[in-house]
């Protein structure tokens, strides 16, 4: 599929090019030609919506030509910029999107039961495709791969609507998508080295900030019995001063443990309003 995406734009470049340097005489921004393609894949999408399907994948065409078109404009005309890059790729996104709105409105005003469902797994996958794309690079790693990138889904897009087989277009186009997002995440897996530690367990586990210091069951003083029925601590940590008892001094026979002076704001009153 790649080889053929490269061969569809090799042939493709000559008549890009030309009409390219003809909009750059007319001083025409690539922006302008972007939002073109978005406008008219709206248009393509309210006739998807009215079941026109052979319009709506004509109209759909011309938005995918303004989306090779704005690309080969800047380069000509000397306009590339990074925000021209970034908004390409998110209309991009929208008018896949719109485009699959227009049959979403279709088919639930039909009532079908399988293309709605298939339509939203289309959407989401292609989503992933792009996604995880732009997740790679972000990270800094180089991710062209997969067999059906957007050129191609756009062309199974087309030939679907042309011949009017939606739901045989949206299976392949689900399955083609995921098969896709799944074959970046393993270049992307391996290209980061994901073989030898990216799967391993850590060697030290992990102990959240303050819990370090967490005292152990073993270690609480749980008040015990002992032969004689009554109640003592458990000292089996002497370091756990929580278990130690000051008694009156001088001791009296008969006298028990001292009782704690109350602090003023220990006062519980207020607990029973």
């Amino acid at each position: 599929m790649a080889s053929l995406e490269q061969r569809a734009r090799k042939i493709s470049r000559p008549i890009l090019e030309a009409v390219g340097r003809t909009l750059a005489r007319a001083h025409i921004a690539p922006n302008w030609v972007t939002g073109a393609g978005l406008v008219i894949t709206l248009a393509a999408g309210v006739l998807a919506g009215m079941g026109l399907f052979p319009w709506a994948a004509i109209v759909y065409a011309a938005g995918a030509a303004c989306d090779a078109l704005d690309g080969t404009l800047a380069r000509i005309s000397g306009r590339s910029s990074r925000f021209g890059a970034f908004l390409d790729s998110t209309l991009d996104r929208f008018e896949e999107v719109i485009l699959f709105l227009g049959l979403a409105v279709y088919y639930a005003r039909l009532g079908s039961v399988w293309e709605p469902p298939l339509i939203l797994a289309a959407v989401a996958s292609s989503l992933m495709v792009s996604y995880t794309r732009a997740r790679a690079e972000g990270l800094g790693v180089a991710c062209q791969e997969g067999l059906f990138t957007r050129a191609v889904r756009v062309a199974i897009t087309l030939i679907g609507l042309l011949l009017s087989q939606v739901l045989i277009m949206l299976i392949v186009l689900v399955v083609a998508s995921l098969f896709t997002a799944l074959e970046r995440m393993v270049h992307v897996w391996r290209m980061t080295g994901g073989e030898a530690g990216g799967w391993q367990l850590p060697r030290t586990p992990f102990i959240a900030p303050g819990m370090d210091q967490a005292p152990h069951a073993d270690s609480i003083g749980f008040a015990n019995r002992d032969n004689r029925g009554g109640l003592q601590a458990d000292r089996s940590d002497p370091s756990d001063d929580r278990r130690t008892v000051r008694r009156q001094s001088p001791t009296r026979r008969g006298v028990g443990r001292s009782t704690p002076q109350r602090r003023p704001e220990d006062d519980d009153r207020g607990d029973a309003l």
